[in-house]
């Protein structure tokens, strides 16, 4: 069971803040992220004392692994040193920038933790595949990548959206709809006529997670976020 629990109440599949009496709705697939999110921005004492539990708990489990694993783990360390050594490393920047992106898509694509980067066999891999040749980036550095990456991705969406609509006169539609996991979204989507082609054109502007949308005040609730309140 995840530590996070300990500062709930389960009651009737539903989670009850021990601290501020906020209701949760348990998911079907047993995740307690939506929990973790909410001590972080309204109990930012408890959630740092609940992470502080977490990795207590990891660094006991790393204590008490089998010796074989330690083993493993040197074996591939040294393997991967011997590989390094052995080839001579030529990367140019150009290739090294190549690399550096496809790590990154590999992470955003499978949904990975920045640490995937960092693990032992990744970079036993990377370096099997390029002759020694490639050291994956920080976890750090991946995340600042994909803050610039987003960056350049918005401004080139909206310099493309400025181009396709012209002097179009544009409308725009809010859509509310719940995933499998019963996590709550707003989308908003612009419509417009391309005077290029005279044809109908949709772009998605933003997807909202409406944590905890109560079903009695959903109308509310959405126009306070549309508005910005």
């Amino acid at each position: 069971m995840s530590s996070i629990r300990k500062y709930f109440d389960e009651v009737d599949k539903n989670f009850f803040c021990k601290t501020c009496s906020k209701k949760f709705s348990v998911q079907k697939t047993g995740t307690t992220t939506h929990l973790w999110t909410h001590l972080e921005k309204s109990h930012p004492n408890i959630h740092a004392t609940a992470k502080e539990e977490v990795e207590k708990v990891k660094a006991e489990k790393q204590v008490c692994a089998p010796s074989t694993s330690s083993a493993l783990k040197r074996k591939l360390e040294e393997s991967n040193m011997k590989i390094s050594t052995f080839f001579v490393k030529t990367l140019d920047s150009s290739t090294k920038k190549k690399y550096d992106k496809a790590v990154l898509n590999f992470i955003l694509a499978d949904g990975r933790p920045f640490e995937s980067a960092a693990g032992i066999g990744f970079k036993n891999l990377c370096s099997v595949f390029t002759k020694g040749s490639y050291n994956p980036p920080h976890p750090t550095t991946l995340s600042r990548r994909l803050d610039d990456m987003v960056n350049i991705l918005h401004e080139q969406f909206e310099a493309n959206l400025r181009s396709d609509m012209a002097t179009s006169k544009p409308s725009i539609t809010f859509d509310h709809w719940k995933a499998d996991n019963q996590t709550n979204y707003l989308v908003s989507t612009l419509h417009f006529i391309s005077e290029s082609d005279w044809t109908l054109k949709s772009r998605c502007l933003s997807v909202v997670n409406l944590e905890n949308l109560n079903s009695d005040h959903t109308s509310s609730a959405t126009e306070g976020i549309i508005r910005g309140e």
